[in-house]
């Protein structure tokens, strides 16, 4: 019997672009609808509020049940028990910060039970979920749930990859989370994530500095020849190819990451700017690390635009694909994550 993928959709905060996403990418793209099954955790009542604000008659339907999910169409899996609101779209609260909370929480419940292959988490508002248990955002926050070790943002474009040694984290704060073992940590997963879910064998990894042209020569600090060479030295040791430190301005400027299956970049802005300029419209974020396959699509809520219907669907596309892409490759491979 063919495999078909079964993946659950987070429904991000409802009065964002999260659902629009959703309801313009199978419309448009109907086709995909019939290479995995597609569940969403949202209410119908909310779903279909948003389905009349884009005038969008997309078949869906509502079950009580995942065993009942079924392929051709988008079911509706409703993570928030008796809970009834309205939309206000573009508007961000403490409800829809709360409904965006539950539905991830389901999500993962779900996925945690084997009921999924994989996961999409659609955009979501930080600020009104913050709570004692979600504070950072959707990476910290799996790495609690799932009580790994440690994990790696890992941002996928057409052109590029490249995960990040600290995520959100305060500018003043970067160099104090540095040091060879995090970096090493960093290297295993990225390196293992290429190979298993991508298929990359023996991965070209390169790693950027920690500053500005590489130190000058000790000029400028010293921590590259002492942090990132000996981790270099060390993770080379252990058979992984890992190469630089490269200066992440002549190397994104002179297109030296063409050259590499991925790259490794010292904090968010350093490897996010860069990625977001050449991978601009199909830029995806896949966390690595937890026991599951995890995308989310590279932007935020969009308040903005919400229900407008001019939202731009790419990397939701490719979110979906990649989705379905990598859950094949694991099932083929027969691997753990």
């Amino acid at each position: 019997m063919k495999f078909i993928p079964k993946i659950g959709i987070s429904s991000g905060d409802p009065n964002g672009i999260g659902l629009e996403l959703v309801i313009k990418l199978f419309d448009k793209y109907k086709y995909i609808l019939k290479k995995a099954i597609i569940i969403l955790y949202c209410s119908e009542n909310i779903f279909s509020q948003y389905l009349k604000c884009v005038k969008n008659d997309i078949d869906y339907k509502a079950i009580d049940d995942i065993c009942k999910s079924k392929i051709g169409i988008i079911n509706i899996y409703n993570p928030w028990n008796n809970i009834k609101t309205n939309l206000t779209l573009g508007i961000a609260n403490k409800l829809s910060g709360k409904l965006s909370f539950e539905s991830l929480n389901c999500v993962l419940k779900h996925v945690s039970k084997s009921y999924l292959n994989a996961i999409i988490t659609l955009p979501i508002n930080k600020y009104y979920i913050n709570n004692s248990q979600f504070q950072q955002g959707h990476t910290e926050y799996l790495q609690k749930y799932f009580m790994a070790k440690d994990t790696l943002m890992l941002m996928v474009g057409k052109k590029l990859k490249i995960g990040l040694i600290t995520n959100h984290v305060k500018i003043s704060n970067i160099i104090k989370e540095i040091n060879v073992e995090k970096i090493l940590s960093k290297l295993y997963l990225l390196n293992k994530g290429l190979s298993s879910l991508f298929n990359i064998k023996k991965p070209k990894i390169a790693l950027l500095s920690i500053n500005p042209h590489i130190g000058d020569n000790g000029l400028i600090g010293n921590e590259d020849n002492i942090i990132v060479e000996k981790a270099i030295k060390i993770a080379s040791e252990n058979n992984l190819q890992v190469f630089g430190p490269f200066a992440a301005d002549s190397f994104f400027a002179f297109k030296q990451y063409t050259q590499f299956d991925a790259v490794l970049a010292m904090y968010h802005d350093q490897g996010l700017i860069p990625f977001k300029y050449i991978c601009h419209n199909d830029g995806i974020n896949i966390t690595l690390g937890v026991p599951i396959i995890r995308i989310s699509p590279d932007h935020g809520p969009a308040y903005d635009i919400s229900g407008k219907n001019i939202s731009d669907i790419n990397s939701f596309k490719s979110s979906i694909t990649n989705a379905i892409k990598l859950s094949n490759n694991v099932k083929k491979l027969n691997i753990t994550i």
